[in-house]
This record gives structure tokens, sequence and C-alpha cells, in this order.
């Protein structure tokens, strides 16, 4: 009797581990956890700029053994220079927003069929532990309402 309670147990517990597997991989964590010394990033997905899907951007949030920093990513597949009017790029730091005055970047020309990133050098930090996300905004033009993205958290160890 004791192996067909086993058995029972074993069949009644499956559907329920396949059904946590499911759910899990559907929902996963956007948390990227850099361990102490180690090197990782967080990066957001892509915006298109355009109805074209030819330019795109992201924004990421990157750690090494001693800085935390943000980025900017460019990809310009078409067959034209593009030239954002102003490229800002901001952070949060576990829920607090900074901003990095200098992280400004203004006329930033993609050249057409390439990839650019903002300097890291623009938005960066001394590496302290913490849960960090890059906020990009992408100016198009003169007189555009500035578009949004945030990285998913980067958890610094």
């Amino acid at each position: 009797m004791k192996k067909f309670s086993r058995a029972t147990s074993v069949l009644a517990i499956m559907p329920l581990a396949v059904a946590g597997l499911v759910v899990s991989t559907g929902s996963a964590s956007a948390t990227t956890v850099v361990p102490p010394g180690g090197k990782g990033s967080a990066c957001s997905g892509y915006k298109y700029a355009d109805s074209t899907h030819t330019r795109k951007w992201q924004t990421c949030a990157w750690a090494d053994a001693d800085d935390v920093w943000f980025t900017v990513n460019f990809s310009n597949t078409s067959p034209y220079d593009w030239t954002p009017k102003l490229v800002q790029e901001d952070y949060y730091k576990s829920t607090v927003f900074h901003s990095c005055g200098n992280g400004a970047q203004a006329d930033f020309k993609v050249a057409k069929g390439t990839t650019r990133s903002t300097p890291w050098t623009a938005c960066f930090v001394a590496r302290s532990p913490g849960a960090y996300a890059s906020v990009g905004t992408v100016f198009y033009a003169s007189d555009s309402a500035g578009e949004k993205l945030t990285s998913p958290t980067l958890q610094v160890q």
C-alpha cells in the first residue's frame, strides 16, 4: 500500500509542477542580478521611431566591478542618416529618480546602416549595491514630445 500512495502522490503533484513551470516561464522576472565584482546589463525592448521599422532604439543599464552606467542604443537600417534632436539619459536607483545633467546629447547623428550608443561617460555612477534602471528619452525633432523607455531592473549586489 505504501508504494501505491507514493505513486498517487507523485501523479497528483506532477500536473502542479508542470503548471508551475509554464506559469513561471510566462512571467519571468525582468531583474538581472549582478553579483559582487561581476558584470551585467539589462536592456529595454526596442522602440521603433518610424513606420518602416528601419530606425529603432533601446535603453540599457550596465555594471562592472567599478561603475554602473546607462546608455541609449540606436540602430538605423534605413538608407538615410537619422539625427534625433535630443537624447536624454537618466536612471532610477532603488525607485528614486536621478537626472544625468550631462547625459543630454543634442543632434545625435546615427549614420545610415549603422548602430550607435550614447557614451557611457554621459551617465554613470560609482558602483554601489542597489536596484538600477535606465531611463532613455528621445526627441525626434525640436517640436516633438520625447518618447521614453525604461530598462528592466539591474540588481547590483
